[in-house]
């Protein structure tokens, strides 16, 4: 299984901001039109800061963050043939 990767940079370290906008990301690239698949946060790694310079030189801090995706029923409301159902128990 594939990790999706992300990066983002910021003017300042931060990374409760860095973490909010990787995870939206991440969030995007994993679903990209498919509902049955949603990233699993459990495996979500952010490193960083790492100090950047954009094209005017200027410093930014860059975090870097990855997430494996997991498989999820993309219609939970559907009932499937024979799943979960039992017949009533009388005394």
């Amino acid at each position: 299984m594939d990790r999706y990767r992300t990066a983002t940079a910021l003017p300042f370290p931060h990374l409760h901001d860095a973490t909010s906008a990787l995870c939206v990301d991440l969030r995007h690239r994993v679903m990209d039109g498919d509902e049955s698949r949603v990233p699993d946060w459990s495996t979500l790694r952010v490193v960083g800061p790492y100090e950047v310079f954009d094209r005017t030189g200027a410093v930014r801090f860059e975090y870097r963050a990855s997430v494996l995706p997991r498989q999820v029923d993309a219609r939970p409301n559907v009932r499937r043939p024979g799943a979960g159902l039992t017949e009533p128990v009388h005394a």
